[in-house]
């Protein structure tokens, strides 16, 4: 995982074919930093909801991927966990802001909008990849100014002693990103919702390393119906490809042998909250026909 073999096949002087190997150094090796002490509480990693992290780092903070309030996915998804009720202050009080990609539970146009009417100067960083994190800025309304795109693998110094490097996926390098933040030497890496970070190419024994282990959703197969679709079969799928993934997760994992692993992003929930009111209403509902008939009821 952490060094895969890639092969290119070129021509030589004579129209041969050459097979070669592809193995260039990791980005992150340039400029190398011996780890300092630090002081107890210097770095501090908070959990604010789903994929959104807050890191102290010295006397910086940065935030990674704010979806704090309102839906995602056209109203698909909601957060399962309650943000602090302080959120748009930590958001504000934010040196910077690290987006991974567009999906919606990642670059959060309702969070945004709430953090643009207070700083809308804030930096964001965004990798420079094919499809645009920002693509749809100017539709949405939320004016912010002061967003950077930034090249892959290159380390972007935010003061003497804190840098990050952004790098692409290796299955979907259009869209998804990861980043490796760097601070007196000590790394964190968070992959994100990257299905191959950096093709495979990832530092290894990082103080800190955070992915997501839910794997997201999708339509296939539970809106597909007929034939082999039948419910029996969408449950062992399930089943299959979510044992795939904690596999997957757990040898990356132990490949990597961070010092500490910390698995989030994916925290929602796929309902509105206000369906409870509706729950609660049949159930009401229920109950006073059965008082009415004599009836027994069944309220799941």
């Amino acid at each position: 995982i952490c060094s895969p073999l890639v092969l290119v096949v070129e021509k030589d002087k004579e129209n041969g074919l050459l097979l070669l190997e592809l193995n260039p150094p990791n980005p992150w090796d340039s400029d190398p930093r011996s780890p300092e002490d630090l002081a107890f509480g210097e770095v501090q990693v908070t959990y604010l909801t789903h994929a959104c992290m807050d890191l102290k780092l010295g006397d910086k903070r940065m935030v990674f991927d704010p979806w704090l309030i309102g839906p995602a996915f056209a109203r698909g998804w909601w957060l399962l966990h309650e943000p602090p009720s302080d959120w748009l202050e930590r958001l504000c009080q934010a040196d910077l802001i690290y987006i991974s990609h567009m999906h919606s539970d990642h670059l959060s146009y309702p969070t945004l909008k709430k953090l643009a009417e207070r700083r809308s100067d804030i930096p964001i960083y965004v990798g420079n990849t094919e499809r645009p994190v920002f693509w749809n800025l100017n539709r949405s309304g939320v004016q912010l100014t002061n967003i950077h795109v930034v090249p892959f693998g290159i380390w972007q110094q935010v003061d003497r002693n804190l840098r990050f490097m952004i790098l692409m996926d290796g299955v979907h390098p259009e869209m998804d990103t990861c980043i490796i933040v760097e601070y007196k030497g000590h790394k964190i890496l968070n992959t994100v919702d990257c299905t191959r970070p950096n093709g495979g190419r990832l530092p290894m024994k990082v103080d800190l390393m955070m992915s997501d282990f839910a794997g997201g959703a999708s339509g296939f197969p539970m809106t597909f119906s007929g034939g082999k679709f039948t419910e029996e079969w969408k449950a062992q799928f399930i089943k299959t490809e979510r044992k795939k993934l904690l596999n997957y997760k757990a040898r990356l994992v132990k490949d990597l042998q961070p010092r500490i692993y910390c698995p989030f992003a994916g925290y929602f929930v796929e309902s509105h909250p206000s369906d409870k009111y509706g729950w609660t209403f049949s159930v009401m509902y229920k109950l006073m026909c059965a008082g009415m008939n004599g009836l027994a009821v069944n309220t799941t």
